[in-house]
């Protein structure tokens, strides 16, 4: 969204175009949204007893079990806040953190993670 900013922000000769700035502005918080809800329903986690149900950065179903998981990392994509999973045999499991119910999606995990998992360090 950034860069469809700037792209739009700068006229021909680098000259600004303020009108052109100003419906950048507009229109980057709804559609910041609708992409944000699109991947949060499109990319769904879930959480067993088992293990962690996600997908890796390219949309592939991925699982890891709870003993498999090595470590856990917050990464920040367009100003969205996402939990790479890494597991012992280097897949890579990204979760949204930017969920509709982030009380029960916590609660979700802190109910089926063990006590020692690096995933509930960044919850």
């Amino acid at each position: 969204m950034v860069g469809i900013l700037c792209c739009i922000l700068i006229k021909k000769e680098s000259h600004m175009d303020v009108r052109a700035a100003a419906l950048a502005i507009v229109a980057i918080s709804p559609l910041s949204f609708v992409f944000s809800l699109l991947i949060s329903v499109g990319f769904p986690a879930g959480f067993s007893a088992d293990g962690i149900h996600g997908h890796s950065a390219m949309g592939v179903p991925l699982f890891v079990s709870w003993s498999g998981i090595k470590d856990a990392r917050v990464f920040y994509l367009l100003n969205l806040k996402w939990l790479r999973v890494y597991s012992t045999d280097g897949r890579v499991i990204w979760l949204a953190l930017f969920q509709s119910r982030p009380a029960e999606f916590r609660e979700e995990i802190r109910r089926f993670a063990p006590p020692n998992s690096p995933v509930l360090r960044f919850l």
